[in-house]
């Protein structure tokens, strides 16, 4: 019975694990841009719902990556990031991903959140067409220590993804375009 129940959990594992990954794609020209808002509704008036906004462009050619890359925490559920500022000085890394029904890309930029140096933003995007069908964001920021300090994912913002992964939420407002040549 033991056996027949880690065979079982090992085949979940593995199937969970299919379902969810995928390999990114070489790039000989690659980029993301574009902007938009994540809102989620909270109690309350307007003024107390959950906004971020970001916009900008990440482009890897020939291995080479550049991008300028803004994102604005409006309001949260951490009081200490309302009305707060992430700058991307440099993109670190860059993947990008096909699928049947969307685009999908991932970058690492180090930057300046409220002046402060060294922060990172792992932000997560993807394309399901144009002009914005279901586009879908994940951003996380994570301290000069490596540590998460934010992450959209964590409970301000409802899992609404499909595309290459579940933990990103739909762009209520703007558009992504993900451009991919191999």
């Amino acid at each position: 019975m033991k056996k027949i129940i880690l065979i079982a959990l090992g085949l979940l594992l593995v199937f969970t694990t299919a379902s969810f990954s995928a390999e990114p794609v070489p790039c000989a020209s690659c980029s993301i841009n574009g902007g938009g808002h994540v809102i989620e509704e909270t109690e309350g008036k307007r003024k107390d719902w959950h906004d971020i906004s970001f916009g900008g462009w990440v482009m890897e050619d020939d291995g080479v990556l550049s991008g300028d890359f803004q994102i604005s925490f409006h309001n949260t559920g951490d009081d200490n990031f309302d009305k707060s500022k992430f700058s991307a000085m440099n993109i670190e890394s860059a993947n990008f991903y096909v699928g049947a029904d969307c685009n999908a890309m991932n970058f690492t930029a180090t930057g300046e959140f409220n002046g402060i140096s060294d922060y990172t933003l792992i932000f997560r995007a993807g394309d399901s067409g144009s002009p914005n069908t279901s586009d879908t964001v994940r951003i996380e920021l994570k301290d000069p220590f490596d540590l998460t300090v934010y992450d959209t994912h964590d409970g301000d913002f409802a899992d609404e993804s499909d595309c290459v992964g579940t933990a990103r939420t739909g762009l209520d407002k703007g558009n992504i375009t993900i451009n991919i040549v191999p």
